[in-house]
């Protein structure tokens, strides 16, 4: 485990142990108590080891936890999956897999593929989430961006909380979404500049990444005002490229024979009509 990895698992560990109410563990919450979630010796206690050893987690002087350990971390901060994976990679606990470097270009039969999909919009994200290719749907659902980056855009862009009607929970996920892809891609400059413009320019962002949520994307809901067709109700679905590292392609639907999915129609005439 390097240096930097340590100290970003004690980040971790902290952020984590601030989230944890009390009483949900079975503490009384006091009206005294002079921190935020549970203090470092409740936690020692509640996951079995010594307080010492679990201040040099947090510190960094600690460098190789347990599977137990982490396993009893995990339980008592109730983590979810990606939360687990997240906390065993910063741990050192995951293989050590190569990915390599993430891909710059995506191919032409990648391009063809969301082309081949003119009534269903698609879009494929880099590992910070630039979108590198889209079908002319894809690139109509999110005009009012203008093909800049989605995390930026979500953060950065005023109209992006009339867009998003649901944009306190999309802004979640978005910042979740990069805390993920940082654990697969550390090394990523692209990825790293798009964190760092976020914290500079966004409290929301930067308080959002503070709680330490991890979000693998797979299947969500989302709620948009597009300004051409109005109200869409959208199942976004998104798969991992195997054929180029640090790829995810993002496909959204409609509910079958709903409002939405006529407004969706309508939006892909539009689109035809302009191009």
């Amino acid at each position: 485990m390097t240096e930097t990895s340590t100290l970003k698992l004690g980040e971790f560990l902290r952020a984590c142990r601030g989230r944890v109410r009390p009483e949900t563990v079975g503490l009384p919450a006091g009206r005294g108590r002079r921190v935020q979630g549970l203090r470092r010796e409740e936690v020692a206690a509640l996951s079995g080891v010594s307080v010492d050893y679990y201040v040099r987690l947090e510190q960094g002087r600690e460098r190789h936890p347990s599977v137990q350990v982490v396993n009893a971390l995990a339980n008592l901060f109730r983590l979810d999956r990606n939360g687990r994976m997240h906390l065993a990679q910063l741990a050192d606990l995951m293989p050590a897999i190569d990915f390599g470097a993430p891909t710059e270009q995506t191919t032409g039969e990648l391009a063809a593929l969301v082309e081949a999909w003119p009534h269903t919009p698609a879009v494929v994200f880099n590992e910070a989430y630039d979108p590198l290719t889209e079908n002319r749907l894809g690139s109509a659902l999110f005009s009012v961006f203008g093909g800049k980056n989605l995390a930026l855009s979500v953060f950065l862009d005023p109209g992006a909380r009339e867009f998003y009607l649901d944009w306190p929970s999309v802004a979640q996920d978005t910042a979740g979404a990069l805390r993920h892809s940082l654990g697969r891609w550390p090394d990523s400059a692209r990825l790293a500049e798009v964190i760092r413009v976020l914290h500079a320019n966004s409290a929301e962002f930067s308080k959002l990444w503070a709680d330490v949520q991890v979000i693998g994307k797979t299947r969500t809901e989302k709620l948009v005002q597009h300004p051409d067709v109005g109200r869409l109700e959208l199942i976004m679905q998104s798969f991992e490229v195997l054929a180029a590292p640090g790829h995810e392609m993002v496909v959204y639907q409609t509910p079958p024979g709903s409002a939405s999915s006529d407004r969706l129609s309508i939006l892909g005439s539009i689109s035809m009509t302009r191009a």
